[in-house]
């Protein structure tokens, strides 16, 4: 018998005995399953070009009728096998570094508005301070940053991050409090002039110094 009278034969036994076809299917597959996966890895791997390009638009197909269920199958394999995934990736990305690099630029170069936009989005919603502090400060100051949305909140002045560098300006000094240090209500956001002024009127003429603007006095 050649393949398409044997599959005409199949779906004759199919249509009269739908179980009991999947039932004597499913006892030869558990009988023979190291053949059966040799099989399907030698037909996967020898595959020509228009089988390649059918199975891709089936997979499409399927993905897009049920989103939500592939979604599903896709964590959970994901889940199952973690480990696997990220020791396969690692070799990747060890052993075409140069390749990850060239495809990064090209997509940049083809998307960089979009890039941008996410950016400043990221940097809106999540500011950051300066790597020199602890960890512990870093997170109360930008949680600070957040609360006034990285916005100078001298009176009168409304300087974002964009327009220039803004501060987080400790009420209470560190070195003269260093129990204040970690409470975000005793911060606040200053731009760099502002939070001269501060220190000036209260009488830090060092701290006052390194901050001041050249063009100002």
């Amino acid at each position: 018998m050649n393949k398409e009278e044997q599959r005409e034969y199949d779906r004759l036994r199919y249509r009269k005995n739908p179980e009991k076809f999947k039932k004597t299917s499913k006892e030869y597959y558990y009988k023979n399953q190291e053949k059966q996966k040799k099989y399907s890895r030698e037909k996967y791997k020898n595959r020509t070009e228009e089988e390649k390009i059918k199975q891709n638009k089936q997979r499409m197909l399927r993905y897009y009728k049920n989103i939500e269920k592939e979604k599903q199958k896709m964590r959970i394999y994901y889940e199952r096998n973690k480990g696997r995934q990220k020791i396969k990736n690692k070799i990747y990305r060890e052993n075409n570094k140069e390749l990850i690099k060239k495809r990064k630029k090209e997509d940049y170069n083809k998307h960089k508005d979009s890039y941008i936009k996410r950016a400043t989005i990221y940097r809106k919603n999540n500011p950051r301070s300066s790597l020199k502090y602890s960890l512990e400060l870093q997170l109360s100051m930008n949680n600070v940053r957040k609360r006034d949305k990285n916005k100078c909140q001298w009176f009168g002045c409304n300087k974002n991050w964009k327009d220039g560098e803004i501060h987080v300006n400790h009420i209470f000094p560190r070195n003269e409090y260093p129990e204040y240090e970690l409470v975000e209500q005793y911060m606040i956001c200053y731009c760099k002039y502002h939070h001269a002024l501060f220190h000036k009127a209260r009488g830090d003429i060092k701290e006052y110094k390194l901050l001041r603007p050249k063009n100002r006095n």
